[in-house]
């Protein structure tokens, strides 16, 4: 019986790829998010509209450390999206909160290109060099930078994996 092989891509997957690069150029995580946002680019008040969002309606400052969470923000404006009496101001900081983010994931990772130096390329190249067959090996990804998709699309067009 061929063995099945599952793997699974969290965020760190994309940022083992850039651990050389500075924090602010490196691809979005949960924690520290709204500090290194704001950080890698000081000019955009998207950062702020969310911070006066989330003091005046719940006295939270999402630039201290144990409150910097783009999860946890998340979590918290949300439900205010359905909520009458927030609505309106829940929208617009929703809304700078997405634009926030896809604007970080796409500074920090539309500029990386799959290569055979890649740790997910060498992964997969190596379950493959193992006699793994391609329709044995399942990914699960949670990352939102397309990282696996072009690792598949490179392996596709490597000669050996073609």
């Amino acid at each position: 019986m061929a063995r099945k092989i599952v793997v699974l891509l969290g965020a760190g997957a994309s940022v083992a790829d850039v651990a050389t690069r500075s924090q602010k150029a490196r691809p979005p995580l949960d924690r520290r998010f709204f500090s290194t946002a704001a950080a890698a680019n000081p000019q955009d008040g998207r950062a702020h509209i969310v911070r006066d969002y989330l003091r005046e309606n719940y006295g939270v400052d999402i630039f201290a450390p144990e409150h910097d969470s783009l999860e946890g923000v998340m979590g918290r404006l949300y439900p205010d999206l359905f909520n009458s009496l927030l609505e309106a101001q829940a929208l617009r900081c929703f809304r700078a909160l997405l634009q926030l983010f896809t604007d970080r994931l796409a500074t920090t990772t539309n500029d990386l290109r799959a290569t055979q130096k890649r740790l997910l390329y060498r992964m997969l190249s190596r379950l493959l060099s193992d006699g793994c067959a391609p329709q044995d090996i399942t990914i699960i990804t949670f990352n939102q930078d397309l990282q696996a998709e072009k690792t598949l699309e490179h392996l596709g067009r490597t000669q050996r994996w073609a």
